[in-house]
């Protein structure tokens, strides 16, 4: 930084403003990639019987840094027995766990799903 002018320095910030340099981002790059991945996984298996297909967007998988205090706060107190908590784009989520086996029950849907649609690409 010493040896960069007030007018050398200005540039850098406009270049980055127009393509950004540094952590951000590399998390808009990943973003990107899993919006990507995940659109094509959600158009191959899509059931149209199940509603509108559903696409995402890169801002869903951009991390949030800034979440507030007291909203954070207020998410880790204690959760009842069997709950968890989840960020997602609408804030704090409580779920519940899932079993092992409702974890096998969706593993062996997805097994099916994937083996019915190799046959009817061939």
């Amino acid at each position: 930084m010493d040896e960069l002018t007030s007018v050398q320095l200005s540039e850098w910030e406009a270049y980055d403003r127009l393509d950004p340099i540094g952590k951000w981002r590399d998390d808009f790059r990943i973003a990107s990639l899993t919006s990507v991945v995940t659109n094509i996984a959600r158009t191959l298996y899509h059931d149209s019987k199940k509603g509108e297909l559903v696409l995402t967007s890169p801002s869903d998988y951009m991390p949030k840094w800034n979440i507030d205090e007291e909203e954070e706060e207020e998410v880790l107190e204690d959760l009842p027995e069997g709950m968890f908590r989840s960020w997602t784009n609408q804030g704090w989520v409580i779920r519940e766990k899932q079993t092992m086996e409702q974890q096998k029950r969706i593993l062996t849907g997805i097994v099916k799903a994937s083996k019915v649609k190799g046959k009817k690409r061939k």
